[in-house]
This record gives structure tokens, sequence and C-alpha cells, in this order.
């Protein structure tokens, strides 16, 4: 059992981020640790041909395929949209002490390498050749998805603030993972790895500051960020974790006869909470027929609508949640 200590003995301050440096590394863990990665078959497909006779030779010794990965790789995001390129200049500023503590966690768990002593050396040098790496993987893996997993993961956002707002911290906090266990100032992570290994420790923070970051790679996984000088930070599975990938298909013929084709193929998209432009792009749609087709949807009181920044969210109201269910 891990448990986090706050500076605050009374209560934690809970914040929502997400990260496509985040994104990038779990991505990458996801190609190796592959056990738990039925969900994002088709992904891992794809990926394997775009890096067809590339070298990630320092992603992969920072990266382990179990229980860890350089601390330095997944900084707390500090607001909810990071740029990824201003994520990259962050981790080539990574102090040359925090460097290389990292990595000496990677070797105590990993074992030494030749590229992992480079790092001990010369970390800066190392820094660049790791960014010009991660450079080129994001851009072809996960920047080609990445307008399709945003609205995935501020969806996320919206829901697990409602009920941050409504029921509490620790209701919040249960919602993510059932093996978290909150007491006032105090976070329990009951955390058990497949080969029977448990994490036991205590940390103490300074901070009274907890960010909470949904992953669509992390599925059903659980980790953390407890070092200094980042925040601490709860890494989750966000809802909806691999349908990011997948194109809707409207193939309901007796959903069609009830809603017409166009309503009952938008109906079926969201089951997953959706803007409206992103409707569009997956159905191939104008903007124009898609708000027209909510409308009456909205009217009907199949579903939900719910504006966050420049984007309208529309997801399946209770009764659109029972109509999908019958004819499921």
């Amino acid at each position: 059992m891990i448990h986090i200590h706050f500076a605050n003995h009374t209560h934690i301050n809970v914040r929502f981020a997400f990260s496509p440096l985040l994104e990038t590394t779990l991505s990458y863990f996801r190609l190796q640790y592959t056990e738990h990665s039925a969900i994002y078959a088709p992904w891992i497909d794809e990926t394997q041909r775009a890096l067809h006779g590339v070298e990630l030779a320092f992603m992969d010794a920072l990266i382990l395929p179990r229980h860890y990965m350089a601390d330095f790789l997944t900084p707390t995001p500090t607001t909810p949209r990071m740029d990824f390129e201003a994520e990259l200049q962050a981790v080539l500023q990574t102090p040359p002490d925090i460097v290389r503590a990292s990595v000496q966690e990677v070797i105590e768990h990993g074992g030494e390498s030749d590229i992992r002593n480079y790092f001990l050396a010369y970390p800066s040098d190392a820094l660049y050749c790791l960014v010009e790496e991660m450079r080129v993987y994001w851009q072809r893996t996960v920047a080609p998805h990445w307008s399709r997993m945003l609205p995935v993961l501020e969806n996320d956002v919206l829901y697990r603030a409602r009920l941050l707002a409504i029921e509490g911290t620790e209701s919040v906090l249960h919602s993510l993972d059932n093996r978290i266990h909150y007491a006032p100032g105090v976070l329990s992570l009951d955390k058990k790895y497949k080969d029977g290994a448990y994490d036991n420790y205590e940390v103490q923070t300074t901070d009274s500051l907890l960010y909470l970051i949904p992953s669509v790679f992390s599925f059903n996984s659980l980790s953390w960020q407890v070092v200094e000088p980042w925040h601490p930070a709860l890494y989750y599975g966000t809802r909806g974790s691999g349908l990011w990938y997948s194109v809707p298909q409207a193939n309901n013929a007796a959903l069609e006869i009830t809603l017409g084709e166009a309503r009952a193929r938008i109906f079926i998209a969201l089951a997953d909470p959706t803007s409206t432009s992103e409707l569009a792009r997956k159905l191939h749609l104008t903007d124009g027929a898609v708000s027209q087709q909510l409308t009456l949807l909205r009217q009907a009181g199949l579903i939900e609508s719910q504006r966050s920044g420049y984007r309208v969210y529309h997801r399946l109201s209770q009764r659109g949640t029972q109509l999908m269910a019958l004819f499921g």
C-alpha cells in the first residue's frame, strides 16, 4: 500500500489536466506491454507499420515494459491544454540531478546499458537525443489521432469535475479506481502488479494540490507522480479508452427505421460524448446537417448538450441510454 501524505492534513485541492506528452510516453509503454492492450490492437498494428525501420533507442532505455519509466518523462501538466512542443522544451530543461536520479531508478529496475550510462554522464546531450526521438514518435503515431483523443479527454474532465462539485473529493477519487482510498490529507493506493509484487512506501509531500490526469492509453492502469519538483498527480484511464480510434457504424436497422438513418447514425455515435465538429468528421456530414439532427434528438429528450470552452459536447440522456439498451 502506498500512502501519500499532503501538506494540508484536512483536505487536498483537486485539479484536472491532460497532456500530449503523457499520451506519448504511455502509448509507447502500450507498444511494449501488450498483455493489457487488446482494445489498442488496431492502433498498435498501424503504429508498428508507421515505425518500421525507425530506431528509438533512447525511449527504449527510459520506458520500461513493466513498473517504471523515468519521472521526467511524465511531468505533471498544470493546465487543461498542454502543447506538445512546449512540453518537450520543458523536458530539455530538466535539471541534471533530476535526470540522473530518474535514470538511476530506471537502472535499479532494468539494469545498466550504454544509453542509461550516457544519461548519467552527459544528461543534457542525452535529453536532446531523447527529445528528437519523441518528436518523431509523436508525429508518426499519436499526432494523427490527437484531434480524436482530445474530445475524449475533455469529456472525462467535465464528468469528473461535475462529480467533484456534487459529491466531493472522496467520490471522484473512488470513481477513478477502486484501489484508491482517501482520508483527509492522505491518499492511499493499493497497487499490485501482475507478478504479485506490491509497492509499499510512505510519501510526505509539501504540496496541497493533487492533479488528476486522464489518459486514453491508461485503460485500467493506475499511475502516479509524487516526485518533486512536480505537483503530485494520478494518471488514470479515461472513460471511453479505445473508442477514439474506431468510427461508429450505424448498423442497427430497427433503430434506423425508428429514428431515420441520419439521426440513428448520430445517436449511435453518441454512445461516447462527442462535439458537433467531431461527429461531422466521423460521419462524413456537414456541421449544419449534424446540428439539425442534434436539435431534433435534444427536443425528443434523447441527448443532452454542454459547452466546454469553444466546443459543445453532446451525450445520451437517461432516456437516450434506455433507448440504446432497448435496441442493443
